[in-house]
């Protein structure tokens, strides 16, 4: 992805992910602006998302286990800080 370390360099100092899905939402507190974002299973990039978060769960959430994610039905939501705010 990067030739050296310079591009990832620059890549950190101009991030530019934005979530899978469609915007539903913004709003701001705390003099932050967040900004939610809704997809399903049936995209391929919340998949890869999903799957790449999921470790989360079990570090953070008690009780907390993966999801299927060969089941489209599943609704996702993602709350999401932009960098350049």
């Amino acid at each position: 992805m990067f030739e050296d370390e310079n591009d990832f360099q620059m890549y950190l100092a101009n991030p530019t992910f934005k979530p899978p899905g469609e915007k539903i939402d913004e709003y701001s507190a705390n003099g932050n602006s967040y900004v939610v974002y809704k997809s399903s299973l049936a995209d391929p990039e919340t998949v890869a998302l999903v799957d790449r978060l999921q470790l989360l769960i079990l570090l953070y959430i008690e009780g907390g286990s993966y999801i299927d994610t060969s089941d489209d039905r599943w609704q996702i939501y993602i709350l999401f800080l932009p960098v350049n705010t």
